[in-house]
């Protein structure tokens, strides 16, 4: 069928308790808002059924393989019981497209669904996912499970909840341009060689808020902050990678007050640019590599310097390798230690403190598990 805003069109409040939608399929040659429902500035309450097989397809663009929301009162409310299933949109939004307004997600479950971008909701606006579970969902380009672009003030929060299983560049999670908040309660994984977690602009406002969770990538990087002008704070919460790298920077500001960044090689990686340089200060958590550096800084000669303040936490490195160490190759006077404790391979300053004079620091007392202070000589 040929429409160009859904099958249905709505500006009042519509609830869908226990009613199934299946094989719902709408294209257009030109721009296409919605394959089953157009939210006009109402309230779509999903209570109960089912959504499924239901597609957007357009020659131009089709964003909302199920339902397209927009207005600045429209919100869309996914409960408990319902399924959104093996939708598809060509272009945004594979289950879901919010352009304004918001969306919330307090449960029920989101699989199967693909897009170009945001294999199940694509944002400009406002997502809450308080709980439920996308499972499976993929993009051919951004974001296989969640997409959030449109402005420095367009929000996505993830306090419970599972992602898992959602492949696509940047990330289950990518974030284009606004602020997204992980917290306690959500579960964020990563299968293969996908983010959890992924930053996909070089010129729009990101920042990156964890608070607490889980973010967990199988064999890649938990979060991918590789791109300028982004800020990530660390408060809590635990980021995990299986078989590689837990947190990779370039040009961003990294924040950690506490938590646990846990990875097989290295805790934190971090690339010089030549433009903009990275600030990472770690305050307190704990910073742990199971075969490598707990935080290295990768930097080619005309690269721009980056700084690293150190004021406390704990660094765990447990490679055998003398040169693998705790903090590796930054320049002295772009590092600042005035605390923390270290888990090092070697008595030598040398060796733990790579490319740093041995006049600058010295080794302090240790605590009960043998880590050892790094203090200022």
């Amino acid at each position: 069928v040929d429409y160009t805003y859904g099958i249905i069109y709505t500006a009042g409040d519509i609830s869908l308790d226990g009613v199934s939608v299946s094989n719902c399929s709408s294209g257009s040659e030109s721009t296409l808002y919605g394959g089953f429902l157009y939210n006009n500035g109402a309230k779509i309450s999903l209570m109960s059924g089912t959504g499924s097989n239901c597609s957007a397809n357009s020659e131009s663009t089709a964003n909302g393989g199920f339902v397209y929301s927009t207005g600045d009162k429209g919100s869309v409310i996914i409960s408990d019981d319902f399924i959104i299933t093996e939708c598809e949109a060509s272009s945004y939004g594979g289950a879901a497209y919010i352009s304004n307004g918001s969306a919330e997600m307090n449960g029920g479950t989101i699989s199967k669904c693909r897009a170009k971008y945001g294999g199940a909701i694509d944002c400009r606006s406002s997502f809450t996912m308080n709980a439920g579970d996308i499972s499976d969902c993929s993009s051919t380009s951004f974001g296989g499970a969640l997409y959030l672009s449109g402005s420095p003030t367009s929000t996505m929060t993830i306090k419970g909840g599972t992602i898992q299983g959602c492949s696509g560049t940047y990330g289950s999670i990518c974030v284009n341009a606004g602020i997204l908040n992980v917290e306690e309660g959500s579960n964020i994984f990563a299968s293969g060689n996908n983010y959890a977690i992924g930053k996909s602009s070089n010129t729009n406002s990101v920042e990156i808020n964890i608070t607490g969770g889980r973010i967990e990538s199988d064999e890649a990087y938990a979060v991918y902050a590789g791109t300028k002008n982004g800020t990530v704070n660390i408060s809590d919460g635990t980021i995990k990678s299986d078989k590689y790298r837990g947190v990779y920077l370039k040009a961003c500001k990294l924040v950690m007050d506490n938590g646990l960044i846990d990875a097989y090689t290295y805790g934190i990686y971090n690339v010089y640019d030549k433009a903009d340089a990275t600030i990472l200060q770690i305050n307190n958590g704990e910073i742990k590599s199971s075969t490598n550096y707990s935080i290295y800084f990768y930097r080619n000669s005309d690269a721009l310097a980056g700084t690293l303040t150190i004021t406390g936490g704990r660094f765990t490195s447990l490679s055998v390798n003398l040169y693998n160490t705790s903090v590796c190759n930054i320049a002295e006077d772009d590092l600042s230690i005035t605390g923390g404790f270290f888990n090092y391979v070697s008595e030598a300053m040398s060796t733990f403190l790579k490319n740093i004079s041995n006049d600058s620091y010295k080794f302090g007392s240790k605590d009960s598990d043998g880590y050892r202070q790094v203090i200022p000589k």
